[in-house]
């Protein structure tokens, strides 16, 4: 995978004690170093690829230690350090791979060499010729590799001190000229040198005047000119670097203040931006670079971006990560501008921090999705204080998000709020009194509003947070939420399925013995009794969900013996087993009792249907069938049903063909089941109570558990027979051959078509 030099065998299974179907393999191992520093040793030409892969490993710990246990590696280097027949650029890196090897976990990168790294000052003024000369040839094809050794040469003093002059930053910064006026190659490689620069005190001050001076050939400074493009990748990677020097300034470095100063109206006009992290960016600078004294640098905060990366930037802020011990809480100035702005740290709210958190509150009533979701966000953050929660209630912010629980488009983000807000006291109590959120968070279960997330944050999350609270529990139980979910289970869509499962879980979790589940059965019950199967399919698809719980499984078995009885003829009695009623005189032997079958009832022993009860079709048994079949896949449900005296006299009548009688389904009904619909399901299901076709582990849930009920065929020979009627009729009607009647019927339609197209042709001509 990664070439040469990277040859990665795999850790067995057995040496590393883990599971056999486990397996892992180390990105850096010793032979892979060995391998890569006796390639470099070996050849006159290096491909650069080698040498890339040689800073890389030497960037991780892990790395570093591969390459220290090679034997002499020291050596090894010294003898690349010195050979002159190497290429120049070999050479360089070498130094610095030797540098860097050498700095362990203990040891602290300013620290000095180790004492084993004795060069030759002839050494290091080849290295830094080198340096110079590859970065003075703008195009030279080791330009990037070249600036991004500027990391590791700025970790180590002594290679500061020998390899990063004043001649070759002006040479680095004569190649970033060149970087800029191309606007793209290695832009984002150089900004990252420059970053690197910043970083250290031996070079910061040079790089900060040449960024202050003007540009070659124009009047703005070099920064300014970093600036002036409208490519947002490439802006994103030069304001990183501003950023740094930015919080640079801050510490009262004048030079860095100055050079800032030029510029902020650009700053200012990137804040209002959206795409990217540029506005986030500009803003995080700008707050770096606050002074209140200095009207004109305030904030649009009426600039909805500027409002929105704000608000990420605040977001962001890590309360916790504050020290106690530290006068600024171990935040930067800039977090400590944006805390003052927005008055977190304030005992009393100024006219400024009001007008901003309106400007936010309209922000949630009336913006977009992005600037409500940024609005909302910084609220929350801003309920972290006392005063600033008194003051969200008195401009009634928590009405909004409650009337916001309505709209699709913003209901659960207003949820997420609501149920951040409850974590208050003060706030909770206000929002439990309010007697639209039950029926509003009711009304976002029915409408599915739920499914989504807020970021990381799971809808029915935060469903399970408002039911945390039992007041609030209690009053969405009263909008007869079972109801709720008999809609979402009927109709049998997985997603609907998954989510009013979870409701039912986050239900039982703060009361085990609900009624729930139970309600939920017996809706089902209800949809099963009717006798369209339209209707019927609600209840499969319920009890399909019902039974992958174990509380389902609970609340459907006592109801078992009810679903079998629909399937029996209406006044039917169910029959005892024959060894069940043998006369007590006249004992049957147990082996005549387990051979006995089910006492066959003709048509004169069941209970007779009254004469004015309504024909029912065939199709009012699909449901409950389908039904069975489903719920025997459960081992407990099937052993239920098995034992039942309904299912006896069910397969009975089944197997002897009296339970179902001719009348059939009119063929112009296509989705209708019809009589072989029926028998065909009675069989499947019988096969599968008496284990017969065995389905586990194979049986879906909800709407895929339905047969395809289309009978096209139906139609088509309906057709077929009228038409064959007609044509049979017509001749001796009309006393014309049968020829003629046929020719009549096929060619009529052709007839007519091109008539009426010609019509179409002749009212063009004249239209």
């Amino acid at each position: 995978m990664f070439g040469d030099g990277f040859d990665i065998p795999i850790i067995r299974a057995e040496d590393t004690k883990l599971n056999d179907q486990i397996w892992e393999t180390g990105l850096f191992d010793d032979t892979a170093a060995q391998a890569l520093l006796g390639y470099l040793s070996g050849q006159q030409g290096v491909a650069p690829i080698y040498l890339d892969r040689l800073l890389f490993m030497l960037r991780f710990e892990e790395g570093k230690k591969c390459v220290r246990n090679v034997p002499n590696w020291q050596e090894q280097f010294t003898k690349l350090i010195y050979n002159r027949d190497c290429v120049p650029l070999v050479r360089l890196v070498t130094i610095i791979a030797y540098y860097e090897a050498s700095c362990g976990p203990d040891t602290l990168p300013e620290s000095p060499a180790p004492t084993h790294i004795k060069l030759s000052q002839d050494i290091f003024d080849d290295a830094k010729q080198s340096l110079r000369a590859i970065l003075a040839a703008h195009k030279h094809r080791d330009g990037p590799r070249v600036v991004a050794l500027l990391r590791p040469l700025t970790r180590h003093p002594v290679l500061r001190e020998r390899l990063l002059t004043e001649e070759v930053l002006e040479t680095l910064v004569t190649l970033l000229d060149a970087i800029v006026s191309q606007s793209g190659g290695n832009f984002g490689q150089a900004m990252d040198g420059l970053i690197c620069l910043l970083q250290c005190e031996d070079t910061r001050k040079t790089i900060i005047e040449k960024l202050g001076a003007n540009y070659p050939n124009s009047e703005v400074s070099r920064l300014s000119r970093i600036l002036e493009m409208d490519n947002s990748h490439l802006l994103t990677a030069a304001l990183r670097m501003i950023l740094t020097l930015a919080r640079i300034s801050a510490q009262e470095v004048p030079e860095a203040r100055h050079v800032c100063s030029a510029v902020k109206p650009r700053l200012r006009q990137l804040a209002k931006r959206k795409e990217g992290l540029v506005g986030l960016l500009a803003v995080e600078i700008l707050l770096a670079l606050y002074d209140p004294q200095e009207q004109q640098q305030q904030l649009n905060i009426r600039s909805a971006n500027v409002r929105a990366n704000l608000a990420s930037a605040l977001v962001r802020l890590q309360p916790e990560r504050r020290n106690s011990g530290d006068e600024t809480g171990g935040m930067d100035p800039g977090q400590q501008i944006l805390r003052r702005l927005f008055g977190l740290d304030a005992e009393n709210l100024s006219v400024q921090h009001r007008k901003l958190i309106g400007e936010l509150t309209r922000a949630v009533r009336n913006g977009n999705v992005r600037e409500r979701t940024a609005s909302t966000m910084t609220l929350l953050k801003l309920c972290e204080t006392t005063i600033i929660r008194n003051y969200l209630r008195e401009i009634h912010l928590l009405d909004v998000f409650i009337n916001q629980l309505q709209r699709k488009e913003s209901a659960l983000l207003a949820a997420y709020a609501l149920a951040t807000c409850m974590k208050y006291d003060d706030m909770m109590q206000f929002i439990k009194e309010n007697e639209n959120l039950p029926k509003n968070i009711v009304g976002m279960l029915r409408l599915d509003y739920f499914d989504d997330a807020v970021g990381p944050v799971e809808g029915f999350q935060i469903f399970g947070d408002f039911m945390q609270h039992a007041g609030l529990r209690k009053m969405i139980k009263d909008y007869n939420i079972t109801e709720v979910l008999n809609m979402k289970l009927g109709k049998g869509k997985p997603k609907e399925i998954r989510t009013s499962l979870i409701c039912l879980d986050i239900f039982r979790s703060f009361d085990e013995d609900g009624p729930w589940t139970r309600e939920l059965v017996e809706k089902s019950l209800e949809h099963l009794r009717k006798p369209v199967w339209k209707a019927q399919k609600a209840g499969v698809t319920i009890l399909s969900a019902l039974v992958q719980t174990n509380h389902g499984v609970a609340a459907i078995r006592p109801r078992i013996i009810d679903i079998v009885e629909m399937l029996l003829p209406e006044g039917y009695l169910p029959i005892q087993l024959a060894s069940s009623i043998a006369s007590p005189t006249n004992p049957t032997s147990p082996s005549e009792a387990q051979s006995q079958p089910v006492a066959t009832m003709t048509g004169s022993h069941a209970s007779p249907t009254p004469p004015d009860a309504p024909v029912r079709p065939p199709s009012w048994m699909l449901g409950p069938a389908c039904a069975l079949r489903i719920l025997v896949q459960n081992p407990e449900l099937r052993h239920i049903t098995r034992e039942t005296i309904q299912y006896g006299s069910l397969k009975h009548l089944y197997l002897s063909g009296t339970l179902l009688d001719e009348t059939d389904t009119s063929a112009w009904h296509i989705k209708t089941p019809n009589r072989g619909d029926v028998v065909d399901m009675l069989d499947k299901m019988i096969k599968a109570v008496d284990e017969e076709l065995s389905e586990e582990g194979l049986m879906p849930v909800g709407d895929a558990v339905l047969p395809h009920i289309r009978h096209w065929n139906r139609l088509v020979t309906l057709v077929r027979d009228r038409t064959v009627a007609v044509v049979s009729f017509l001749p001796a009607l009309l006393g014309v051959s049968t020829l003629a009647v046929l020719a009549v019927v096929v060619f009529a339609p052709v007839y007519v078509s091109v008539r009426v197209y010609e019509c179409v042709l002749h009212l063009q001509m004249f239209g």
